[in-house]
């Protein structure tokens, strides 16, 4: 039965949406020469996350714990999705902000990108990515790198290793350990290959789900009181298969060139290309060396062997924006500000009375529903003592609105029987229906002045 709105909604995606995005942002990027001058104002570079955002939380006590997780291919859209979980959780609060990724903007330059270093450069001739001269690929290179920039406090490793160890395993291998980055592998493994390249909307739930897990463990069992998430890169994806138009044909491949991807084309001395977008990797990633880059032109790709849908490499904003969002642990106070709780509704009016059988009560929500507050449904009835005096309202207080005057509502009661006391003490009472308890009470002056329902 859907068949036809997925292809509505994959040619709105493909030939609207990234359509208007490319011919945009494209003009911007050649109009403002952005690849000769890579970057933006007010945020920050990738090459500079150790220095930007990692440091400045080590330096702010040496007793505190950093761990960094690095989920390959998390897109920043995927960042806000986590992002929103954790913070509807009691014990810890998620922030997000972006950076701009290196060119080009697949997983050996991003992942170097993100250690602390003093120079970045590739090994001649080879895609090698190494800083202060050192390799990068491996997490027992990246862990001896982070040892030596923090003098042996410091350790990589992947995020399966944290999944498996116990409280006990956990702490006992993090002793003594003031920094941690942990390598996540869950959308890239699955996207950027032919087979499961169609699997990438799951890929992106699962990490999600297990990038929410896995920052709460490392919280609540491991001693560590913020965690820096991030990604190396993000990616292009589209559903439908994609024909000659969405392709860039490269005649001949630059002789010079040492890596050559559907995205991107690597190499020393690459030759002018007017078809092509051309640059350096000293320009867009800070390196020292003068290694160049071939990119196809908006979210076009050089060629579709081995799978064209899920693709990297790239400038376009879905490649490019990397997430940093930070998590960091709550207690005392600032658990029970976080608390998620139902909404407030009370009466306006302080002095309530009935002179009739059947009357209009205002309520009115106090607060816009949010992450934090929940929507409530209380019954709404009369009360002398325990027993029900009138009929019983049900209404549902769900207002998202800023504005007090759409977020009232109103009740009509009508009493049951004609014995009424002005003298006697009755109640509207406001209980949540879910729970059963009650929320609110008003005194109601009860002095009807006709004995049946006109009025």
């Amino acid at each position: 039965m859907l068949k036809n709105l997925d292809a509505a909604v994959e040619r709105c995606y493909d030939e609207w949406f990234l359509g208007q995005l490319t011919r945009n942002w494209s003009e911007r990027v050649e109009a403002e020469q952005r690849l000769t001058h890579w970057k933006l104002p007010n945020i920050p570079s990738q090459q500079h996350f150790y220095r930007d955002w990692v440091q400045p939380q080590l330096a702010a006590s040496r007793q505190k714990r950093v761990v960094v997780v690095i989920s390959d291919a998390f897109r920043y859209e995927a960042a806000e999705e986590l992002r929103e979980r954790i913070n509807a959780k009691r014990y810890s609060e998620a922030t997000l902000k972006s950076q701009l990724g290196v060119v080009p903007s697949y997983t050996t330059l991003g992942m170097a990108s993100l250690l602390p270093h003093r120079e970045l450069s590739y090994q001649p001739g080879s895609d090698t990515v190494l800083v202060n001269g050192q390799s990068t690929q491996g997490t027992a290179n990246r862990s001896k790198l982070l040892k030596a920039a923090l003098g042996g406090e410091a350790l990589a490793v992947t995020a399966e290793d944290v999944k498996g160890w116990s409280r006990e395993e956990g702490r006992e291998k993090i002793k003594g350990v003031q920094l941690m980055y942990v390598y996540h592998n869950v959308v890239d493994a699955r996207g950027d290959a032919a087979n499961t390249e169609s699997e990438t909307f799951a890929a992106v739930e699962d990490a999600i789900d297990e990038l929410d897990q896995l920052t709460r463990k490392i919280l609540m069992h491991l001693n560590t009181s913020t965690v820096l998430v991030t990604a190396d890169h993000g990616f292009l994806f589209q559903r439908s298969a994609l024909d000659a138009t969405d392709r860039t044909a490269l005649s001949d491949k630059p002789t010079s060139a040492f890596k050559s991807k559907k995205r991107y084309v690597l190499g020393e001395s690459l030759p002018d290309n007017p078809s092509v977008w051309y640059g350096h990797t000293r320009d867009t990633a800070g390196t020292t060396c003068d290694t160049q880059f071939w990119i196809p032109k908006g979210a076009h790709r050089f060629h579709f062997v081995g799978g064209a849908r899920f693709v990297h490499g790239g400038i376009m904003p879905q490649e490019i924006v990397v997430p940093v969002l930070t998590v960091q642990q709550l207690r005392g106070e600032k658990v029970e500000k976080r608390t998620s709780r139902k909404v407030e509704v009370i009466s306006p009016k302080a002095s309530l009375k009935m002179v009739n059988n059947i009357q209009r009560f205002d309520l009115l929500q106090t607060e816009a529903v949010s992450e934090r507050l929940r929507p409530i449904t209380p019954s709404v009835a009369i009360y002398a003592g325990s027993e029900v005096v009138s009929s019983e309202e049900v209404v549902t207080f769900d207002s998202a609105s800023d504005n007090m005057n759409e977020r009232m509502k109103s009740v009509r009661l009508s009493l049951s029987g004609t014995s009424f006391d002005r003298k006697n003490d009755y109640f509207l009472v406001l209980r949540d229906k879910d729970l059963g308890t009650e929320r609110e009470r008003y005194r109601v002056v009860i002095d009807l002045a006709f004995t049946d329902d006109f009025f």
